[in-house]
């Protein structure tokens, strides 16, 4: 009673007001009843599972069923059920503790197939490592497909001829069949061996499924629809025969080991009525995969401590290997003393050089003795920077010679009244 209070408690917003207008009395006005489906439904995992045990079975589906229609997307393909759902509506943490705190609410066939399907798929992709062949479906739906397949190809093979949507189902069917994991106990119980068997023996006699002997890909031209069928149907005999059965046209040739794998699982499969026990074998499985996975790391990890690779013979490397390590094309000098000085003397001459030269000038060598010093260069840059025009104006000067062979320009003292008179056209100073 304390739950059911509970959730009357609790006030439905405005929008779980106006979803359950569908369910509403006469009058137009929603029940107490709706008005409690809608709170659990949407604060469905706030709950705790004590608090859900006063519902039975038939009201916790209906909780389920709005629980997914709203939940569902509006648009959207593929995702878990193929219409772009890509999360469960409820987690599998809320349903393990929900179905072990209230066990007849674990006994649903409508909440295993909306809720512990998706939840199967989001956690266990098919076709990765955590999901075998063998583990794709329960028992009760792998066997359910196997049968439809096998009638979907009896039917088209008693087909005279054969439309769009027909071929697109044969196609379908075929390609199904092969990616199959199959075993003895399946291809008795759904019969699905019989069924390629007729289909086969149709597509020689009838006109109208000589389709599936055209090629599937340009790239394999010996590869059919009907090769690929027939080899399927081989592989299913010699696993047949090698369980010791009795087959007239049993080959003696042996199973495949994805064919043994499969079967091996399937033999877990088979313990498996429902999505909700296909969830608890998976996890065994992923749980154990990984621990082999650890116990085979650290495996390894302890074999390369204690066996490692012993050193045979040393080999010197040759000149070119050594000058291909070190980048170098010459002969590397044999006294790494002199080498490290000649390495200094290098980088002390290029700093020398840049810290004399001024900011924004071109990187050059250092003079060589005999050749005009820095004054000199100076003067020279500045006589030739000017224009013609300027040229015509400039400042008479003349060459000093100074000691190491090196000459400076300077102004002329002799011709220091043309000077004084170029130096007032350009406006250097007043003349007053």
């Amino acid at each position: 009673m304390s739950s059911f209070m509970l959730l009357l408690d609790q006030k439905p917003s405005g929008s779980d007001v106006n979803s359950s207008n569908s369910n509403c009395d006469p009058e137009g006005k929603s029940t107490l009843v709706d008005l409690c489906r809608n709170v659990v439904v949407s604060n469905l995992e706030r709950f705790p599972p004590q608090a859900l045990g006063i519902l039975d079975e038939e009201e916790w589906e209906n909780v389920i069923r709005v629980r997914c229609e709203r939940t569902q997307p509006q648009k959207g393909k593929g995702g878990l059920d193929g219409k772009g759902r890509m999360n469960p509506a409820v987690s599998d943490k809320f349903m393990l503790e929900l179905e072990e705190t209230i066990p007849h609410l674990a006994q649903s066939k409508m909440v295993d197939q909306l809720v512990w399907k998706d939840i199967v798929e989001f956690r266990y992709k098919a076709g990765g490592l955590s999901r075998p062949r063998g583990l794709l479906y329960p028992w009760p739906v792998l066997d359910g497909l196997a049968e439809d397949y096998g009638t979907n190809l009896l039917r088209i093979s008693k087909m005279d001829a054969l439309d769009k949507d027909s071929r697109k189902l044969a196609f379908k069917s075929i390609k199904a069949i092969c990616e199959l994991p199959m075993d003895v106990a399946l291809l008795k119980s759904s019969g699905i061996g019989k069924a390629v068997k007729k289909f086969l023996k149709a597509c020689s006699s009838n006109m109208a499924l000589q389709v599936f002997d055209e090629p599937i890909s340009t790239s394999n031209i010996r590869e059919t629809p009907r090769t690929k069928l027939e080899a399927v149907l081989h592989s299913w005999m010699a696993l047949a025969a090698n369980s010791g059965v009795t087959m007239k046209d049993a080959t003696g040739a042996a199973s495949s080991s994805a064919d043994t794998s499969s079967a091996k699982y399937l033999a877990k499969a088979r313990k498996c009525s429902s999505w909700r026990d296909l969830y608890n074998v998976l996890s065994e499985y992923d749980e154990k995969r990984r621990s082999n996975q650890g116990a085979r790391m650290r495996e390894r990890r302890q074999r390369l401590d204690s066996v490692r690779p012993k050193i045979v013979k040393v080999r010197h490397a040759s000149s070119r290997q050594n000058n291909i390590i070190n980048r170098q094309h010459s002969v590397v000098d044999s006294n790494p003393a002199k080498q490290k000085m000649q390495q200094l003397r290098m980088e002390a001459s290029v700093t020398s050089m840049r810290r004399s030269l001024p900011l924004g000038a071109p990187t050059q060598p250092p003079a060589k003795a005999g050749s005009t010093g820095f004054g000199a260069a100076v003067a020279f840059a500045a006589g030739q920077r000017g224009s013609k025009r300027n040229q015509a104006t400039s400042i008479r000067t003349t060459t000093v010679q100074l000691a190491g062979n090196k000459r400076m320009r300077v102004p002329d003292s002799k011709k220091a009244a043309a000077n004084m008179q170029r130096l007032a056209k350009k406006g250097g100073f007043s003349t007053r």
